[in-house]
């Protein structure tokens, strides 16, 4: 896995995310809209969109910041401490943001 570049991963995967969004988001929204009074009432939705509000500011400052300077680490080096705490810490999110996804069909 060190001798991918993270760079050029980056390059490669973020298109793909983009895209995604664009079929996540519309698809969420016309299930909201349809069931929005029991939506707002249940809690592990609510946890869903606070944690997706933290996932998606992690990945802004993860851009921002610290894949600015992944030039020092790109390929065969082990990434900084922060890095791979960052990177824990959005599996986490996106952990909890499913966990929470299935939960609400249960609530």
């Amino acid at each position: 896995g060190r001798s991918v570049s993270v760079r050029a991963l980056a390059r490669f995967l973020l298109p793909w995310s983009v895209g995604a969004r664009v079929v996540i988001v519309p698809s969420g929204l016309m299930m909201f809209s349809a069931h929005a009074s029991e939506m707002i009432d249940n809690t592990p939705f609510m946890a869903k969109m606070l944690l997706l509000v933290i996932a998606g500011t992690n990945a802004a400052l993860f851009h921002k910041s610290v894949l600015r300077g992944a030039a020092a680490w790109d390929t065969g080096v082990a990434p900084p401490a922060i890095t791979r705490a960052q990177a824990l810490f959005s599996l986490a999110l996106w952990l909890a943001v499913i966990s929470c996804g299935r939960l609400i069909a249960y609530t």
